[in-house]
């Protein structure tokens, strides 16, 4: 990996601080790396794992081809998975002045057709639009619809999943760009109490993604209270079900969000250290992360005296070797300390005692850790429309995989109104209703929405061979 080099000190003082007043200069240089309009074409491919299997290797050649043969000054940008692994390979333009707008089914046949019509003489291939990003500052191109009315994302609100897709992965300027580290930077510069960083993240519900569904808070309060003076946090991005993908989407098309909700979780409890253990069989995911994490050592975003601050933290990456069972926490920090991965009765608790190294851990699903930096960052609780009804947990991606037409990731919305039965149940967890709705959904290609109806209809009427969502 080539060595990387650290950012202007000058942007980092102001990007991370308080941008409600920006000078036109800054607030341009933002928009520039948010790329709200572009100064020349652009082309994104998503190049996550699943587009890759999709073939978008051979579409990103394509692209370059076609850059190369029309003498296009244009920039190419790889991104992450937008979540609708279906229709992979996704090609996503934009060119000044106008929206981004993402085709997909971009295989490298229909690649050249579908960016000659665009480029070269302003149409769209309706065949292949899947719909065109909302922008204020460009004009929206006719005949496609936006994305925040597709079938697929109309029912969600991101959070987590809020820049794959749509930024560099490897890019921490574009990170930082779209608020990254304002939330570390805040809680260590205004030297926020971890003490009332537990408690906040207690009251807001957040709850670990495992399963269990065991609140965050009160697991970070239990390490917090250990006087072991060495305390670990492991992220247990450890994917072993059949069609579970969801922590490597993260990864690949996120990395730096992942990072810093360690860095603020690690904060909480005291940890200097902390792990992320992942399969060897994510070699993007892990080849990203490894990136990132390089880009933040040399920014003084991780490593020691972060932002100036008395607070270290060193971040390793362990790989495992696909174990299934590793997935059990008991049995992942056996693993990390390199013996067999076997779980073992509980009490006592990694979180109390006998963890990592005999000493205080705490573990928890690589979804949790966004989460700890968008809450940080906007409180306690997203924002609820009025009549709304607050939900005592967040939503969290599930993955739905299968013989489905639809396999994809999905973010259901954090609140529901009575009117509209969507992705948005105000319960900690999806009820078999709801998840019997999203299966008969995305059975069936030609279903637009999730209604009352449908979730008010009988369980065995869901196709209980093959569909599976992973919550």
């Amino acid at each position: 990996m080539e060595q990387v080099k650290p950012l202007d000190t000058e942007f980092l003082s102001w990007a991370l601080g308080d941008t409600s007043n920006l000078t036109p200069q800054q607030a341009q240089k933002l928009s520039i790396l948010r790329r709200e309009d572009v100064e020349k074409p652009t082309f994104y491919v998503g190049t996550g794992t699943c587009g890759l299997g999709a073939g978008a290797a051979d579409t990103l050649e394509a692209v370059k081809t076609f850059v190369k043969e029309n003498n296009l000054d244009a920039d190419i940008v790889e991104v992450g998975c937008v979540g609708l692994c279906a229709v992979e390979p996704i090609v996503d333009v934009q060119l000044p002045g106008k929206n981004r707008i993402a085709f997909q089914q971009m295989t490298k046949d229909a690649t050249p057709a579908v960016l000659d019509a665009i480029v070269n003489k302003g149409e769209i291939v309706a065949d292949h639009v899947m719909g065109q990003y909302r922008n204020e500052k460009t004009a929206a191109w006719d005949g496609a619809i936006f994305i925040d009315e597709h079938p697929f994302f109309a029912p969600q609100t991101r959070w987590v999943l809020a820049n794959c897709g749509l930024m560099n992965p490897g890019s921490l300027e574009e990170y930082i760009a779209r608020g990254g580290y304002r939330a570390l930077k805040k809680t260590l510069t205004e030297k926020v109490s971890p003490d009332d960083i537990c408690k906040e993240v207690l009251e807001s519900g957040l709850r670990g993604r495992g399963g269990g569904g065991f609140p965050a808070g009160r697991k970070w309060m239990f390490a917090r209270a250990n006087e072991e003076t060495h305390r670990y946090l492991i992220c247990n991005a450890d994917e072993g079900d059949p069609g579970a993908f969801m922590d490597r989407a993260v990864i690949e098309g996120d990395p730096h969000r992942l990072l810093e909700g360690m860095a603020l979780a690690a904060y909480a409890i005291g940890a200097q250290k902390a792990y992320i253990y992942i399969r060897a069989e994510y070699p993007l995911a892990i080849a990203r992360l490894r990136v990132a994490i390089a880009e933040a050592k040399a920014n003084n975003l991780l490593g020691d005296n972060i932002l100036g601050s008395d607070f270290s933290l060193e971040m390793v990456i362990k790989m495992g070797a696909g174990a299934f069972v590793c997935g059990e926490e008991t049995a992942l920090i056996h693993s990390i300390e390199g013996k067999r991965g076997m779980p073992r009765p509980r009490p006592p608790f990694p979180a109390v005692c006998s963890g990592t190294r005999r000493s205080s851990t705490t573990s928890k699903r690589s979804p949790t850790s966004p989460r700890s930096s968008i809450r940080a960052r906007n409180g306690s609780t997203p924002s609820v429309p009025k009549g709304v009804r607050e939900p005592r947990s967040s939503p969290f991606p599930a993955r739905l995989s299968g013989p489905v037409w639809s396999k994809s990731r999905w973010e259901p919305r954090s609140a529901t109104s009575s009117s509209r039965s969507a992705a948005g149940s105000p319960t900690t967890r999806p009820t078999k209703r709801f998840r019997s709705a999203v299966l008969r959904a995305a059975a069936s290609p030609n279903r637009t929405s999730i209604s009352k109806s449908t979730t008010n209809r009988s369980r065995r009427s869901a196709p209980s061979w093959g569909p599976a969502v992973w919550w």
